[in-house]
């Protein structure tokens, strides 16, 4: 564990959760033994001890530690102080994937080059024994030259040859029907339908499954009930389909969906593949490693410590789920280092593979390189313990606290709903056969309401929160 001293923090990045912990602070900082820019959640260790969520977290930890592919984030570093726990990873200024779904309608070839990545960092997960279970826009991000990198892990699971799944988790309008219907399911599986929504939303800017009422919602998602827009080609039509399958048996594979004519026929399919696998292949690659290991004991603060010393620490860490301990810097700095490193040799294997294949030189590789806006993630603060009970709802408001405070009441009343007050923040209510939590959390010139199902029907506790959201839209922008 590195000390706070490494970074200078130079501005906030925007809200987040991880390992379902919401994060306090979310910065961008510059790592000052590389001068590199870097990522930090602060997380608050009594809200982990309250929640249980210690091993969630560890969990995440573990997960990023392992993982060297070019399309997941990356975690450099764990400091830990009195009260918090600060996550340092990957910056990526490009923000999520979302904000190109809200901004404009992408070209299918754009669509393509998205997809690729998602579908090769997604192959990577499934075949470390893991499944994400919580694919969408919000949790994709944007590297600065408009990659796509996977993140936020803290719905993952392990992934144990025969066995099932029966966790409700994700988001809704992502959900595969076998989750939502409480039936044992295989993540993968899962992630291979959240995947096809997100294909989806891509070209159309809009979910194949949306419906104010949460009912009906679920109904369209286990009949499988979507409609095409005029534009979608007939290659497209038939990926989305057979992701959409509502049999997770008959569903598309992964290895399936890299034999699909969709991708196959665009100029790009075999470099996009090809760079990936070669860049996967140099996180392992000896002499690299070695040349950046040497690199890093370059700088002043490890000039007492020996190549052996050096490798022993930055092995130790690698796959461990750990965040207590004695300092690594030079774990932190070998990581980002050699992160600066792939990247200039991604430009390099890019170039290169442009030579051997003229045809890609007519491709439009412009249209790829548009640039977006940073924007905070939001994901749910789901908790598997009580597995079909703990889905998270909320919402964001302009309007001041006291008003706002006040316009809920009213629909709590409007609608049979008692409440007792917790604390400043959090409000515990019920209903018939219902009982949810309600904290507020305040994130730059905005309230964040989160809502937590306690006790109930998921569909009833959606059905009540789908009229609160309706009565205080009337009043707010959200």
């Amino acid at each position: 564990m590195s000390n706070l001293s490494c970074y200078r923090i130079i501005r906030p990045l925007g809200g987040g959760t991880f390992g379902r912990v919401k994060c306090n602070i979310h910065t961008v900082a510059r790592h000052l033994i590389t001068s590199a820019l870097v990522a930090i959640k602060v997380l608050n260790k009594a809200e982990i001890k309250s929640k249980n969520l210690y091993l969630k977290v560890k969990r995440e930890i573990k997960i990023l530690r392992s993982f060297h592919h070019p399309n997941i984030i990356r975690l450099y570093d764990i400091v830990e102080s009195s009260n918090s726990l600060l996550i340092v990873m990957e910056f990526l200024p490009g923000g999520e994937l979302y904000n190109i779904i809200e901004q404009h309608r992408l070209s299918e070839d754009q669509v393509r080059s998205y997809f690729l990545q998602i579908l090769s960092g997604l192959e990577y997960i499934h075949t470390q024994g893991y499944a994400h279970r919580d694919i969408k826009p919000e949790n994709l991000m944007l590297d600065q030259e408009n990659k796509v990198k996977i993140g936020d892990f803290g719905l993952s699971n392990v992934l144990k040859q025969g066995d099932f799944l029966k966790t409700q988790c994700g988001s809704p309008n992502y959900a595969a029907p076998e989750v939502i219907s409480g039936e044992k399911y295989c993540g993968s599986e899962v992630d291979v339908w959240s995947l096809g929504v997100v294909l989806y939303a891509l070209v159309a800017r809009e979910l194949p499954f949306d419906d104010p009422s949460i009912p009906a919602l679920f109904a369209r998602i286990k009949s499988g009930s979507y409609k095409f827009q005029h534009h979608f080609s007939d290659s497209l039509k038939d990926l989305i389909a057979r992701m959409l399958n509502i049999d997770p048996i008959a569903r598309i594979t992964i290895p399936q969906i890299k034999k699909h004519n969709w991708l196959k026929t665009s100029p790009l399919y075999e470099i996009s593949l090809s760079c990936t696998e070669q860049i996967r292949k140099l996180y392992h690659n000896l002499d690299l490693c070695r040349k950046v290991l040497y690199h890093s004991l370059e700088y002043q603060e490890f000039r007492n410590m020996s190549y052996d010393q050096a490798e022993g620490i930055i092995k130790k860490r690698q796959n461990s789920d750990r965040y207590d301990g004695e300092g690594d810097d030079i774990s932190t700095t070998y990581n980002i280092l050699l992160d600066i490193e792939l990247q200039s040799r991604k430009i390099e294997i890019e170039k290169t593979l442009m030579r051997r294949e003229p045809v890609f030189k007519q491709a439009n590789l412009q249209s790829l390189s548009e640039r977006t806006t940073a924007g905070s993630s939001q994901i749910s603060d789901f908790d598997d313990r009580n597995p079909p009970l703990n889905w998270v709802y909320g919402f964001r408001s302009n309007l001041q606290y006291c008003y706002l405070s006040i316009k809920l009441f009213e629909s709590f009343r409007s609608i049979g709903l008692s409440w007792k007050t917790h604390s400043k923040s959090t409000l515990m209510l019920k209903g018939n056969n219902i009982k949810f939590r309600v904290i507020f959390y305040k994130f730059e010139d905005v309230i964040v309401i989160d809502f937590t199902l306690r006790k109930g029907s998921v569909v009833h506790f959606f059905e009540v929160l789908n009229k609160v959201y309706t009565y205080i839209y009337k009043f707010t922008h959200i």
